[in-house]
């Protein structure tokens, strides 16, 4: 039986908000545990005014996700991610700054139209076994067909699934 994995990211919808934290950051790295946003949480609406189950963080890879799709990860005990919650102006809902903690190898191919369909691939055995996890050296969410299927199921809003190749070398 062959795992089934894919990228994940946020949709691009229109009007989707866009949030700028009010402390710097690296935004050219996903969130690490000593992130200065753990100790400042406070974000800003930069750009749009629909909320969706993702917040993307403006000018960065990062983003935040609803209490509802926090929720879901931690009912189903889904492994390789923390959070912390956020709080955004002007918007009452709650918001969690997602982080990534798992790491896999990097990716084997170019991702390329022309080549290889574009498929992400990577070698599943530097694969811990976290449902959800990053390719070494880039800030792509990578998770199992599992947790796919549950956000597809519940109907997580902005979110789209990519598939990806785990291959043994």
């Amino acid at each position: 039986m062959n795992k089934q994995f894919y990228y994940f990211r946020h949709q691009w919808k229109k009007g989707r908000i866009l949030i700028q934290p009010t402390t710097e950051f690296d935004t050219l790295k996903l969130l690490g545990v000593k992130t200065p946003l753990k100790n400042n949480p406070f974000f800003e609406v930069k750009k749009g005014n629909k909320l969706f189950d993702i917040a993307d963080f403006n000018n960065s890879s990062n983003f935040a996700i609803s209490e509802k799709f926090k929720n879901l990860l931690e009912i189903n005990n889904f492994s390789g991610w923390e959070c912390f919650p956020i709080e955004i102006n002007s918007i009452a809902e709650k918001y969690y700054a997602f982080q990534n903690i798992s790491e896999a190898g990097g990716i084997l191919n170019k991702i390329n139209k022309t080549e290889d369909d574009g498929v992400i691939k990577f070698d599943i055995s530097t694969w811990e076994g976290a449902d959800i996890f990053h390719l070494k050296g880039t800030l792509l969410n990578i998770c199992t067909e599992k947790v796919k299927n549950v956000l597809e199921t519940n109907k997580v809003s902005n979110i789209e699934f990519i598939h990806c190749l785990g291959i043994t070398l």
